[in-house]
């Protein structure tokens, strides 16, 4: 498994993606694989684009690249990468065909570069007009557009395209290929024509013969163009020249260039972006267990996703942030949690220190943010000190239902300490039965009063709504967990290079490319708690360069309205809570920590992250009398070489008979599953044989570690709870994870011991994840000590996503 991809500004390049989809009736596709003539060794990093176009691939660890959408016609391939020889080929392609390819490339005797034109900053022949910025490869070009701006900027930039197309020479050409009138005049000679006498069909599908008899004159609403043909001309059905060469054309027309697969947004260019902006929508709901808590309490929650767009729920975020905000505006509390089919769960303990007061909880995802700090998610949380209670006039003991959650008990009135039984369903319309997924808390009502809160119902569906268009892009759709840092080299300054990064105790492996100013930024990680991410680059001072981990930003506090107005609140004497070991372990740290299950590693190999090795040599094969485990290597499997020396060496692979040794590159040495900085002979003898449980040689190219791994891995594995000096000199940085669920623990009174003498609790039961398939589900709690009357509330989305709400109450008395 690789590394996730790298990300940058996803919803301008997924909009961009929709919108062209959308003149496109059928697809075409462009794969294959590009290897190294003779060798038959598959390269990456190649470009592989079509001359004076957009779409593009870039070879990865296996040589495959895949161009999705290029334009109909004849088109020119190209292959470039440093060090080879520059590769181009004629091709047709034919809309809705898939063409797979077998490409080599030669590489240079001498080691050359392409020429990089970059003109987005200052241009005289108007590419600045359009946004695009040209890579040029000697006589081959690709169109790149710009796309790290504001939306603004990139509905400026869209309108501008537009405006360049209308007129241009393309343009007039698909007009006259369609038949089509939108206010082109044509004289030839100084003489009026119309469009038949200038192209007619010809046998080639897709194709016209275009003829001009003379001198052409071209105007387009005011704008005039002159045209001369030496010969007749072969055009495309989207305006695209065969024979573009024997054309001269001068004015307008001959200004301002787009790509050949550019195509214009139909209707208002604004009103298509917002329209389509409102796809990614995302609305979120938290259900908490509770109202209102006391200090230190537990907190549970269960978070709802709604989105504007339901087919896209499975592809946008998978991360949500939720927050406690104090009355001082305040983030004192946070968790990152997963989102699972558009539903997340998670708890706080709320610490004893905590101030009283109105709090709030604030939860969203970073997409979310896109649309203005004012969409995000905010709840109103009163937090009570001991001694406070809620005066129990405020309380509300209406039963709400609207006959779609169906909450049957087994009884009326239940003694204290008694098993509780419910059976809960989920009913449509119609009253039958269908499917759901709710969340349900019980809570004793003399201890937690039920008052008035908004639900579900009230708070989960999404309304229509106006998108400002000014507002930047800055947040992407995380699929995952997102890392992004600068990398510093050995002069700390921000550097451009290639990032190979692995996961600790993870399949996880792979490559980025930082940027000119060494920013880099990864999304899709997925994992609990904090894990390492092992580092090493190019650099030959790897040492001394450094990675900087970009703090999370936080929207704004703002000033947030209470719901439904502050609590009446009186203050008594004594506690108001006694908080159980089943809501909080004693052994339950407040603070953000790391569990420790197990004292030491456990020896037992485990399944290399790479796959099956070529040879394995355990400690009993290791020369443990060697001071150098160099020596053990030598002669341990064909095809690998070895050279020996009291404190360094050389090791590599040949996987050609005859192959010369100086032609080959060193194998990747990983200690534990982490690559290791600097020569594979100078880290292998710097380990005691003594440590070592086992070798794993892999002779094959390794994609899990990108390039690194293309020559062979030797993977070294350490005994027991021995630390290796080689491990500690590799860089790492520590990543936080997704925030564990603590369920609520409940005791269970048909067992005979092992009870408390008194059961204060508050909560009974909370399930948030409780799933309906069509029929009742049955749940069961024990009550507590307390005669009193408990609130059973549900809520949650049926099978048709429609927000669906009930209460309930229940008697718990000693008759």
């Amino acid at each position: 498994m690789r590394l996730p991809t790298k990300l940058y500004n996803p919803i301008w390049v997924t909009i961009v993606a929709v919108i062209t989809c959308g003149f496109h009736t059928t697809f075409s596709q462009v794969s294959g694989t590009v290897v190294e003539a003779s060798k038959n060794k598959p390269i990456t990093g190649v470009e592989v684009f079509f001359d004076q176009c957009s779409v593009y691939s870039t070879t990865d660890e296996e040589g495959h690249f895949w161009i999705e959408r290029p334009v109909s016609g004849f088109l020119s391939l190209v292959l470039y990468k440093e060090g080879y020889e520059l590769y181009s080929s004629p091709m047709r392609i034919e809309a809705g065909k898939a063409y797979t390819l077998n490409l080599e490339l030669t590489p240079l005797k001498k080691k050359t570069e392409g020429l990089k034109v970059s003109l987005s900053d200052q241009v005289d022949i108007g590419y600045r007009v359009v946004s695009y910025q040209l890579d040029s490869k000697k006589k081959f070009t690709r169109f790149q557009g710009l796309r790290d701006a504001e939306l603004s900027q990139q509905v400026e930039w869209e309108q501008k395209r537009k405006d360049v197309f209308e007129g241009s020479l393309r343009h007039w050409l698909t007009t006259l290929a369609s038949d089509s009138d939108v206010g082109y005049e044509v004289k030839v000679n100084g003489q009026a024509v119309e469009r038949a006498s200038l192209i007619a069909e010809t046998n080639l599908d897709g194709y016209y013969r275009m003829t001009l008899p003379g001198p052409t004159e071209v105007n387009y609403r005011g704008k005039k163009s002159q045209l001369s043909a030496n010969g007749t001309l072969d055009v495309s059905a989207n305006g695209l020249l065969l024979n573009g060469d024997q054309l001269k054309v001068s004015g307008p027309m001959a200004t301002h260039r787009l790509p050949f697969d550019y195509e214009p947004i139909e209707g208002d260019i604004g009103e298509v972006f917002a329209e389509l902006m409102k796809r990614y929508y995302e609305k979120v709901y938290v259900h908490t267990d509770k109202p209102y808590y006391y200090q230190g309490e537990p907190m549970w929650f269960k978070a709802y996703v709604n989105y504007y767009d339901l087919s896209l729920r499975d592809s946008l975020s998978k991360v949500l942030y939720v927050e406690l905000i104090s009355p001082e505006k305040e983030i004192v509390m946070e968790k990152m949690v997963k989102i699972e089919s558009g539903m997340a769960v998670g708890d706080f303990i709320l610490p004893d220190t905590l101030k009283r007061g109105d709090y709030f909880l604030r939860a969203y995802t970073s997409l979310q943010r896109n649309f203005g700090d004012g969409q995000l998610y905010v709840k109103h949380i009163p937090i009570l000190g001991i001694t406070e209670k809620v005066d129990a006039s405020q309380a509300v003991w209406d039963t709400e239902a609207n006959s779609r959650i169906v909450i049957e008990t087994d009884k009326k009135v239940y003694a204290t300490r008694e098993k509780v039984t419910l059976k809960i369903a989920v009913n449509d319309e119609d009253g039958k039965p269908i499917k759901g997924n709710l969340s349900v808390s019980v809570t004793d009502a003399s201890q937690v009063v039920p008052i008035k809160r908004s639900s579900i119902v009230d708070d989960y569906n999404i309304d229509d709504f106006e998108i400002d268009i000014p507002q930047m892009l800055r947040y992407p759709v995380e699929r995952g967990i997102t890392v992004q840092g600068t990398y510093f080299d050995e002069k700390g300054k921000p550097a451009k290079t290639d990032l190979n990064l692995v996961q600790w105790k993870s399949n996880n492996a792979g490559m980025v490319e930082t940027g000119e100013d060494g920013r880099f930024e990864v999304t899709g990680f997925d994992f609990y708690d904090s894990t390492r991410i092992f580092y090493s680059t190019s650099s030959k001072n790897l040492e001394k360069g450094k990675i900087i981990l970009d703090s999370r930003d936080h929207p704004f506090v703002r000033n947030y309205d209470k719901d439904l107005g502050s609590l009446d609140v009186l203050v008594t004497e004594s506690p108001q809570r006694v908080i159980s070991e089943y809501e909080v372990p004693k052994d339950v740290k407040i603070l953000r920590e790391i569990t420790i299950r197990d004292t030491r590693i456990e020896s037992v190999p485990k399944k290399s992250t790479y796959g099956a090795p070529d040879k394995v040599l355990q400690a009993k094969d290791l020369r443990m009398q060697q001071v150098n485990i160099l020596y053990s290597l030598i002669g341990a499997m064909p095809g690998l070489f070895v050279e020996a020396y009291p404190s360094t060496g050389r090791v590599v692979f040949l996987r050609s008979v005859g192959l010369s040794v100086s032609n080959t590159s060193p194998v990747l040495v990983t200690v534990n599953d982490v690559p290791q900085v600097g020569d594979a002979g100078d880290v292998l003898a710097r380990i005691d044989p003594n440590t070592v449980e086992r070798i794993e040689l892999t002779k094959r190219l390794n994609p899990l570690y990108g390039s690194y791994g293309s020559s062979g891995v030797v993977a070294v594995y350490l005994k027991g709870t021995v630390d290796s000096p080689v491990v500690d000199t590799a860089k790492f940085f520590r990543v936080d994870g997704y925030e564990s669920y603590r369920p609520l623990q409940s005791p269970d009174y048909g067992e005979k011991a092992g009870h408390p003498n008194v059961d204060l609790r508050s909560i009974m039961f909370w399930e948030p994840n409780l799933k309906i398939a069509n029929d009742q589900v049955p749940v069961s709690f024990y009550a507590a000590d307390l005669e009193s009357t408990y609130k059973i509330e549900a809520q949650g989305v049926d099978e048709n996503n429609e927000p669906i709400y009930a209460t309930q109450f229940i008697t718990v008395r000693n008759d």
